[in-house]
């Protein structure tokens, strides 16, 4: 009796100390044989493909609801936007800016590592006015040269123009769509950022964004 005694105290005190050798012990053994790494990568996987699938669920539901209008604190202009979204930030007057407006999907998410950029899901749109007449905006590539990878026209408060889908060295993940008018003596520069593997037709969101843009001023 005193020796089973003596046994049951031992592994009470030592109990995490032995689970924690039989945990490392299993694990030093499963990475060795490289079946840890194996199941690891698979549940990864896994979960990716659920997080993808979720969000692309999330996405459709947007392309079916209804908007809602948001305008801009000093009445320069009016835009809708799915009624879902969020204006994140909005600011005034600095430097050469006039104003900028940031309006983001409940979904988006965005990581910066390393100086690379990456857009995990959802989607992030923006406004921003710039005082006088930027010289890029009357390009017909928006000034984005050989970072262009297409341009295609659109509407912006019923005016003709083109809006460019461009890559960014640093965007390891996502794209970048963007636009660029001029009213005003002032440069509108609209752009959306948004993984299209999660955040489906990005394209025709931002379009139809921009057409219901309205000038107030």
């Amino acid at each position: 009796m005193i020796i089973v005694l003596i046994l049951l105290v031992t592994v009470y005190v030592y109990q995490n100390k032995f689970k924690e050798i039989s945990n490392w012990s299993i694990i030093q053994k499963s990475r060795e044989n490289g079946a840890l790494f194996y199941f690891e990568g698979i549940w990864g996987k896994m979960k990716n493909i659920q997080k993808i699938s979720d969000g692309r669920s999330e996405r459709s539901m947007e392309l079916f609801e209804e908007t809602k209008l948001v305008n801009e604190k000093s009445g320069l202009f009016s835009i809708s936007v799915p009624k879902s979204w969020n204006v994140i930030s909005e600011d005034g007057a600095s430097g050469n800016q006039i104003s900028k407006i940031v309006i983001d999907s409940p979904s988006f998410s965005e990581r910066i590592e390393g100086g690379n950029i990456f857009y995990d899901n959802g989607a992030e749109f923006s406004i921003q006015v710039i005082r006088g007449e930027q010289t890029s905006a009357k390009l017909s590539d928006g000034g984005h040269g050989k970072m262009m990878i297409k341009k295609e026209n659109t509407d912006v408060a019923s005016e003709k123009t083109n809006y460019h889908v461009i890559s960014d060295a640093a965007v390891k993940e996502g794209e970048i769509i963007d636009a660029h008018v001029l009213h005003d003596g002032n440069t509108y520069n609209f752009r959306l950022v948004d993984n299209p593997k999660i955040f489906i037709d990005g394209e025709f969101s931002f379009q139809e964004m921009l057409r219901s843009f309205q000038f107030l001023k």
